[in-house]
């Protein structure tokens, strides 16, 4: 990451309360991350979460800006 710059960030995501959930991580149009057999719902229900966890950087603020934010059912809905 470069401060200051933007990316196009999508993510895909099979939700399952067991392991056969998947997600795909997608940046600027390549898929950088994916994984299959996953549990991706819990029982907080299905509200996307994201941030900078556990980075192990003390005394860094860590920013997280969103724009222009779309849910859809494939990807050719948010593009």
């Amino acid at each position: 990451w470069t401060a200051g710059s933007w990316h196009k960030l999508e993510l895909g995501i099979t939700t399952r309360s067991d392991n056969t959930g998947s997600f795909e991580v997608w940046m600027d149009g390549t898929k950088i991350a994916g994984k299959t057999g996953v549990r991706t719902w819990d029982d907080m229900g299905n509200n996307p979460r994201w941030g900078t966890y556990g980075t192990g950087i003390n005394g860094v603020n860590s920013h997280v800006w969103i724009d222009d934010l779309k849910l859809g059912q494939s990807r050719a809905d948010v593009d």
